[in-house]
């Protein structure tokens, strides 16, 4: 007989969400992630592209206000959650330039 699957299905949604910075607006981000935030009224404050005219059009899609003109501009960006959506090979140069959080 076969487990049953306990895993979570749901998690209860924040009482306060941290902002939202993405970088990388490819299809995936323009199909799955931003309509997603937008469905569970998740705050995105910015986004960057290495293509400055994707980034732009995402924005303006999704009334996002901001878009950053470069990634070291976007990595400054403190107290908000990170979503990356780029190849993985350039995750792990990504990730060395973004502020370190300090667990409370």
């Amino acid at each position: 007989m076969p487990a049953l699957d306990t895993s979570t299905q749901a998690w209860p949604r924040p009482s306060r969400p941290r902002p939202i910075v993405i970088i990388g607006t490819g299809a995936i981000v323009t199909t799955a992630h931003l309509p997603a935030y937008r469905r569970l009224d998740l705050p995105v404050i910015g986004l960057f592209d290495i293509r400055a005219d994707a980034a732009r059009a995402a924005a303006r899609e999704f009334a996002v206000s901001t878009t950053f003109a470069s990634l070291d501009e976007a990595c400054r960006v403190e107290g908000v959650v990170f979503d990356l959506a780029v190849p993985g090979d350039q995750i792990e140069g990504i990730l060395e330039r973004l502020p370190v959080v300090r667990p409370c």
